[in-house]
């Protein structure tokens, strides 16, 4: 907040956590160590697509599940292959770990960034 936004008193509204992302090779190892930690999390499943050209459901080769707060939520994913063409293939080149950029909603194109 600057000087003459305090002077004036106003505000900044804070951001808010939209997402964080978890990108590890064994979800199953990540998802007990959460719930050890006190976390509740969904149960993991198979992120499948829509084939257009068939209509088949495609498996997307990633299984996720969330920590899910009041404001956003923790997402746990794992990405079993590693297919330099998969969507999460830069972050899980760099192995187990908070991989995924948190995305904040806010008024501050700043802070978005």
């Amino acid at each position: 907040m600057t000087a003459d936004r305090a002077a004036a008193g106003t505000v900044d509204a804070a951001p808010t956590l939209d997402h964080v992302g978890f990108v590890v090779s064994d979800l199953g190892r990540l998802v007990a160590a959460m719930r050890r930690l006190g976390f509740s999390i969904t149960e993991p499943r198979e992120l499948m697509r829509v084939d257009p050209a068939t209509g088949e459901r495609v498996s997307l080769h990633q299984q996720s599940c969330h920590a899910v707060f009041g404001t956003g939520y923790v997402e746990l994913s794992a990405v079993p292959s590693d297919d330099p063409a998969h969507h999460l293939a830069a972050w899980r080149a760099r192995g187990d770990g908070l991989r995924r950029r948190p995305d904040c909603a806010s008024s501050s194109p700043a802070v978005r960034r």
